[in-house]
């Protein structure tokens, strides 16, 4: 897999021309995890005669894949190959299932990669909403992520999949709950984006309640926490928390000062 990615460079800097690789060496690459890189290089491959009619007739098999990895990669190429007429909406009827399951999958990575293409699929008419809508709590939960990678990824994809309609105001109990995480770096993650939350539905008076939550973080030992809520403690006091609370509090300012 891996000298498959230095020829794809190779290719496209010039180093080397499809002439010095063997036809032997290209019919002979197979497997899900060979074949899916071949088809992630789609557009290098179809050019220099490396990916053919009879590879793209295997892209559907790939699709069907058991390795969670392999759906997770060559299910991003799947708006590609229908742009280019290589597969349609209708072949794709079959094996859908397998994308919706990853959306589930316990592996966050899998389940957080197939979550960045809904809305491409969408747009396509490959899956429909009321099949993401079934599943969007396994979304949900990459926001209580102990990874930190993840749920920072997955904060971006919240703003994606509100605008969309597919996250709306019914899921601001699951936000609420965010806010009050007794997990200060999952917590602060949500009064960071709190924007996000007005957006999506949450109310002032909604914020008001958890705001002894704010201050504890705005008085947290963690320094990374305490940055992220004084960089937002302007935006609370405007929401209506009080500035003597905030007052209160300054020290800690101070503290960051030095």
């Amino acid at each position: 897999i891996q000298a498959w990615s230095y020829l794809v460079t190779a290719l496209n800097s010039g180093v080397m021309t499809l002439g010095y690789v063997p036809s032997s060496t290209i019919s002979l690459a197979s497997g899900d995890q060979i074949v899916m890189h071949k088809f992630y290089n789609f557009k290098t491959f179809k050019d220099e005669g490396i990916i053919t009619k009879d590879d793209t007739s295997k892209f559907l098999e790939i699709l069907n894949s058991n390795d969670k990895n392999v759906l997770r990669i060559v299910w991003n190429l799947v708006t590609l190959f229908v742009d280019e007429e290589i597969i349609t909406e209708a072949e794709l009827k079959d094996v859908k299932y397998k994308f919706i399951n990853i959306l589930s999958s316990e592996n966050e990575n899998v389940r957080l990669g197939a979550w960045s293409n809904v809305i491409k699929l969408m747009e396509n008419k490959v899956i429909k909403r009321e099949e993401i809508e079934k599943v969007k709590d396994k979304f949900m939960e990459l926001l209580w992520s102990k990874d930190q990678s993840i749920r920072l990824q997955a904060w971006i994809y919240v703003d994606v999949l509100v605008n969309e309609g597919i996250i709306t105001v019914k899921d601001s109990i699951n936000f609420l709950e965010l806010l009050k995480n007794d997990d200060e770096n999952i917590c602060i993650d949500a009064w960071y984006r709190l924007e996000t939350l007005i957006n999506i539905g949450l109310t002032k008076d909604d914020i008001k309640k958890e705001e002894d939550k704010f201050l504890d973080l705005l008085n947290s030992s963690n320094k990374d926490v305490l940055f992220l809520a004084w960089d937002k403690f302007l935006l609370l006091a405007d929401i209506g928390i009080k500035k003597k609370d905030f007052s209160k509090l300054k020290y800690k300012l101070i503290e960051l000062l030095k």
